[in-house]
């Protein structure tokens, strides 16, 4: 029911937001080449809805795929970190905080050579920007682990498998969700900037190619539909912490 409540109350004010604008707009009399009215961006991609729904499914899997392949891989990278010293954790840590240094518009044309304008190319492009907020939040969560829970377990005789699956994973869950709903919306910010290095189609392709004819309603629209798209998949996140982690004490 919270969950129901917090998305009406984000659409009452995303409403109030749109009726601002469209008043303000008019009466400042404002260039729809400038910055359109909402009406106007309403008027400007009601004719396109079918290309934009096919716009909008291409740049949503290709941002889920991306993401999807940035949790298998943080994953795995950040319990190996268990089973290793502190040192090779600190060097996971490092090469996490390169990655993240790096800017995705630098890469982003590696990944077009190499993969060529392909859905693999923006899906990669979606991986490399979301993984570093999931490989923190694992490796923040398992160093949340207190010293009397791990002497717990070891005065219980549990093995080292024993104490990631039943103390380790368990602490660490809360700081991955975290990671994943920072993650969410930057795996879809990833998979645009690699439509906009080269693609054919995409939310991404959208927006640049009705930048060059200066369609700055039918880019607003765009624009629109991947804030609205980050907006409810990062919801869907929050309400599957909600149903996994019922049993924690913080806020979910």
């Amino acid at each position: 029911m919270v969950p129901a409540i917090k998305l009406m109350k984000g659409i009452l004010a995303f409403m109030t937001l749109i009726m601002f604008l469209e008043v303000i707009l008019r009466f400042l009399g404002v260039y729809s080449y400038i910055f359109p009215k909402p009406s106007e961006i309403l008027f400007a991609i009601t004719p396109q809805l079918g290309g934009a729904t096919i716009a909008w499914a291409i740049t949503t899997s290709e941002a889920l795929v991306g993401l999807s392949v940035a949790i298998v891989a943080s994953s795995l990278l950040a319990g190996s970190t268990v089973l290793m010293s502190s040192r090779m954790e600190k060097l996971v840590n490092n090469a996490g905080i390169v990655i993240q240094s790096t800017p995705l518009l630098a890469v982003a044309p590696l990944l077009s050579l190499w993969f060529g304008q392909s859905f693999a190319a923006k899906s990669a492009a979606a991986c490399i920007a979301c993984f570093f907020p999931l490989l923190t939040g694992w490796l923040a969560g398992f160093r949340s682990v207190g010293l009397d829970q791990l002497q717990l377990f070891e005065n219980l005789r549990a093995n080292k498998f024993q104490r990631i699956r039943y103390l380790l994973i368990p602490s660490a869950l809360p700081y991955f969700f975290g990671g994943l709903r920072v993650a969410m919306p930057l795996s879809l910010l990833g998979a645009i900037i690699g439509e906009f290095i080269g693609s054919s189609e995409g939310i991404g392709f959208r927006i640049l190619s009705n930048s060059y004819y200066i369609r700055t309603p039918l880019m607003f629209a765009y624009i629109v539909i991947a804030a609205f798209t980050g907006w409810m998949l990062t919801l869907a996140i929050v309400a599957l912490e909600r149903k996994l982690l019922f049993w924690h004490g913080g806020r979910c």
